[in-house]
């Protein structure tokens, strides 16, 4: 069909490509799958481990099942994945395949489970691998990650020192063990270069009871170590080793005194080292072991301070009934974000309290800063704080009084959201049942019926002033959309009404579902004028709507779909509204994640499409409590204050509880532009519990920024 019959959503790329016969005749050889509703923030649901000891994932499951999926930001950079049938050691395999341009991005093929069935347990990954007409710089490597409560990092391990070079199939295999507190378990396989990568015959495997008495020995080893750098103690580190100890990093070896002796210098010109070692998993064979270790070294020079995480597996001997360290083998490394120092804090500090609003006082300079922009996104470094969601409603209701906004559009699905807008604009239902349509528990508190009932109260208070509307931009968990388009039909098309209701019930096969679903959507711009003629424009654009958000939850849930996609739809459902309300200004309520300018994210998509009529403000806190999932329940958890030197630190030493900052107003070649413009660490949490912290350049991703000293958590609707 013609771009042109698609006027909203549904012209975007992703919408046109399901239109294209190849594309459809694809899709019915994908292998059967069953339909997952996915709520909110699109995180493929924890996937239960079975009780037996081997959970075959090759290829039966790896490229059919919604929870196998390409990373999002494997997804951004251009990767795909299939599923094939020749050229395999079994009946069908697994195929990644890079973009065509050359890029320096790893894509990752993933699969996390709940780790429950695991815990305390070794468990071994394997599989077998074939790069196809591999180059010099082309590499596949296995993984598994096992990730600890509070978002804690357990073993680790990715092949980073023997990555996958080989054109023939061969089997490569990683076993670790997984912590007695693990929530989750990560496997999959990582891309890089622009060979394509076959995965056949893998294999998750419980091996048995972890050796939790070898780890806590040589834990004590570890913070014998750790103590001694602590102590600038370089003979005690070198007195826990072999004399000819040596350290790999890559293709280099180099023996572990060269190493301490270029330390010692640097201690002596006032650097100092700080190491924290967790362990992770031991293998002993008698007077040998093989320890996989997590390490967290600070290094803290006169001017800044850096912190790296690694993991290694290191060898140990025991001579004359003692261990000592021979080999030390580094896996992967991360350079952290540098940590802002105390002077460069000051400076900061100093422009920050010239330039910043204090708030609430300081709404009048917020829309200062939004101008004559048409829409304004605010989001949230947490889903669970009740600052953020006060703030944002006091914002909302200074726009509608005073910069004469009037639609507010929140992150939750399009078509839950339309008994919500039904009470606020006529009082019909029950505004807290509305809430629970919504089937979000992020919308489902006590700010967010607050912010509903002003908004009913304004619209019948007297005199003359718009009438508010609330919509939902979101569509990864929406039956009421296929139900809405129905039940159109059945009004004003009754002879195809019945054929609607089947293609939506098809969820034998996601790709077969989601090509039904456009299908629909094509009969209703194919019948554009005689169905708009009889019922009115007005109610057949709501219809076409409801068929984009129906096709968009099905395509989402295919397995080579995601993130990205949900991204590039929720970018159109906000267009979408923007044209169904036409000269009214819209402030959109969401995460921080989905109102930046990164690259895939739905701010980037809009901001491509308004320019400087998109306004985005980001936020960001300290410490305190949030609402959060962990094990499938909605918690409350205490969040401790992010460290000296990240970015929420430097922020709140500006000593201001919170404050609004106009990241477009800062100078970049100013003190603070500069800092603004390279990358910090912020706590952001989604819908799923983490400590995590995350780096940002505040100046790249957002217009504004919001800080909020001390979260509280938001309060469940009773």
């Amino acid at each position: 069909a013609p771009a042109a019959q698609f006027p909203h959503a549904v012209h975007r790329p992703a919408f046109r490509a399901a239109l294209t016969g190849s594309h459809l005749t694809q899709r019915r050889r994908d292998t059967e799958v069953v339909q997952k509703h996915i709520r909110l923030c699109g995180f493929s649901g924890a996937l239960r481990l079975c009780v037996k000891a081997t959970l075959l994932l090759f290829p039966t499951l790896l490229a059919a099942q919604s929870d196998w999926r390409l990373a999002p930001e494997s997804e951004r950079a251009g990767f795909t994945s299939e599923m094939r049938h020749e050229g395999c050691l079994s009946a069908a395999c697994a195929v990644i395949t890079p973009p065509a341009a050359a890029l320096k991005e790893r894509g990752s093929l993933m699969r996390r489970m709940d780790a429950a069935p695991c815990r305390g347990q070794t468990v071994r990954l394997r599989a077998a691998v074939r790069l196809e007409h591999p180059g010099a710089s082309d590499r596949a490597q296995l993984w598994l990650r096992v990730e600890r409560t509070g978002g804690e990092p357990g073993f680790y391990d990715d092949m980073g020192d023997r990555p996958i070079t080989s054109a023939s199939w061969q089997t490569y295999e990683i076993s670790g063990d997984v912590a007695a507190d693990a929530q989750a378990v990560e496997i999959g396989v990582l891309v890089s270069g622009r060979a394509r990568v076959w995965v056949d015959r893998a294999a998750f495997e419980i091996l048995g009871t972890a050796d939790a008495a070898g780890q806590e020995a040589f834990q004590k080893l570890y913070a014998r170590v750790d103590a001694a750098y602590a102590a600038g103690n370089l003979q005690a580190v070198a007195a826990l080793a072999t004399p000819d100890a040596q350290v790999t990093i890559g293709a280099e070896r180099m023996p572990l005194a060269s190493v301490l002796a270029q330390m010692e210098a640097d201690l002596r010109r006032g650097t100092r080292y700080a190491s924290h070692s967790t362990v992770t998993a031991v293998r002993a064979s008698g007077s040998e072991a093989s320890v996989s270790v997590n390490n967290q070294t600070t290094v803290t020079s006169p001017d800044a301070a850096r912190t790296a995480t690694s993991a290694s597996r290191d060898t140990w001997v025991k001579i004359d009934g003692t261990w000592k360290l021979r080999r030390s083998v580094l896996i992967v490394t991360n350079l952290g974000v540098p940590l802002t120092g105390r002077e460069a804090v000051r400076r900061v500090v100093e422009e920050i309290k010239q330039r910043a609003a204090a708030l609430p006082e300081g709404l009048p300079a917020l829309s200062q800063a939004i101008g004559n922009a048409r829409i304004v996104a605010l989001g949230e470094a947490s889903y669970g704080t009740r600052e953020f969601a006060e703030i944002n409603r006091g914002i909302i209701q200074y726009l509608v009084e005073h910069k004469q906004f009037s639609v507010v559009a929140i992150g939750a699905d399009w078509a839950e959201a339309h008994a919500l807008d039904r009470y606020i604009k006529t009082g019909e239902g029950d505004a807290t049942a509305a809430l629970e349509k919504l089937n979000a528990w992020p919308w489902e508190t006590v700010e967010m019926l607050q912010l509903v009932r002003w908004m009913r109260a304004y619209n019948t208070a007297p005199g003359p002033h718009p009438v508010l509307s609330l919509a939902g931009f979101d569509m990864q968990s929406s039956p009421q959309a296929a139900a809405m388009v129905v039940d159109y039909l059945k009004q004003y098309a009754p002879e195809t009404a019945g054929s609607a209701e089947l293609a939506y019930q098809e969820i034998r096969d996601a790709g077969r579902a989601a090509s039904a679903a456009t299908a629909v959507a094509h009969m209703l711009d194919a019948h554009h004028r005689e169905l708009s003629a009889a019922s009115g424009e007005d109610a057949w654009r709501e219809a076409r709507q409801a068929a984009a958000v129906a096709y968009q939850m099905r395509e989402m849930q295919l397995s080579s779909k995601g993130q990205a996609f949900r991204a590039e739809s929720m970018a159109g459902n906000v267009e979408w509204l923007a044209t169904a309300h036409p000269g009214e200004k819209i402030v959109a309520l969401t995460h921080n994640a989905n109102v930046s300018a990164a690259p895939g994210a739905m701010g980037n998509w809009l901001r491509a499409r308004y320019g400087r009529q998109l306004y985005t403000v980001g936020y960001a806190f300290r410490g305190g409590e949030l609402r959060a999932v962990e094990h499938d329940s909605v918690l409350a958890r205490r969040v401790e204050a992010s460290p000296e030197g990240t970015g929420d630190a430097v922020l709140s030493a500006a000593g201001m509880p919170a404050f609004f900052l106009d990241l477009r107003r800062v100078p970049a070649q100013s003190v603070l532009g500069a800092w603004l413009s390279e990358p910090h660490l912020f706590r952001l949490t989604g819908v799923m519990w983490s400590e995590a912290l995350t780096a940002q350049i505040p100046a790249k991703l957002y217009d504004g920024l919001i800080f909020v000293e001390e979260s509280h958590p938001t309060s469940e609707v009773p």
